[in-house]
C-alpha cells in the first residue's frame, strides 16, 4: 500500500479560501448597491444668497424655499434668489425663524429685533403689547385653533386671531 502524505496547512487554505470566496460572492454584490453618489450644489453669495450663513430654511406651499441668514432673507425659486433686508422693511438681517401661513399667503419671520410679517412685498414689524425687545425668536407655529404664536426669549406670544 501505498503511503499518502497530508499537509493540515494546505487543508486550512484550501477551506478557508472557499470561504472567503462565498462569503465575497454574497456580501460584495449588497455593498456595491447600497452606495449612492450624491452631487450637492452649494449656493453662496456669487450666485445670490445674501450670507452664506444660513440660519434657517423652510419650504412654502408654491415650492420656493425661504432662507434666513446673518444678512436678510431670501426667496429661492429654483433659479435665482429675491433678496429681501432693510430696503424692504427689515430693521435686523439675522432671520432665525421663517414660518409660511399658507390660507394668507403671509411669511412671519422671526429675527434678533422681533417679530416681522411678510404679506405680498411688505415686510412690517409686529408690536407686541408689552413693548418688550424681542432678542430671539425660537419658532412661529400655527395652532389648531388658527393662531399664530412665536416662542421667543421673552416669553410665548399669539399674533393672530
Amino acid at each position: 500500500m501505498a503511503a499518502t502524505f497530508e499537509n493540515p496547512y494546505i487543508d486550512f487554505a484550501k477551506k478557508s479560501f472557499v470561504k472567503i470566496f462565498f462569503i465575497g460572492i454574497i456580501i460584495l454584490p449588497t455593498l456595491l448597491q447600497g452606495q449612492q453618489v450624491f452631487l450637492p450644489k452649494a449656493y453662496t453669495a456669487k450666485d445670490g444668497l445674501p450670507n452664506g450663513y444660513v440660519l434657517h430654511v423652510n419650504q412654502d406651499h408654491e415650492g420656493n424655499l425661504w432662507i434666513g441668514t446673518f444678512s436678510g432673507l431670501s426667496r429661492f425659486d429654483g433659479n435665482s434668489f429675491l433678496n429681501y433686508g432693510f430696503q424692504k422693511g427689515l430693521t435686523n438681517l439675522s432671520i432665525d425663524e421663517v414660518y409660511e401661513e399658507v390660507d394668507s399667503s403671509r411669511i412671519w419671520l422671526g429675527s434678533r429685533n422681533g417679530i416681522f410679517v411678510l404679506s405680498g412685498d411688505t415686510i412690517k414689524q409686529v408690536v407686541v403689547e408689552d413693548s418688550v425687545t424681542i432678542s430671539f425668536v425660537f419658532q412661529i407655529q400655527k395652532i389648531s385653533s388658527g393662531q399664530i404664536w412665536a416662542l421667543t426669549d421673552k416669553g410665548i406670544y399669539v399674533l393672530d386671531n
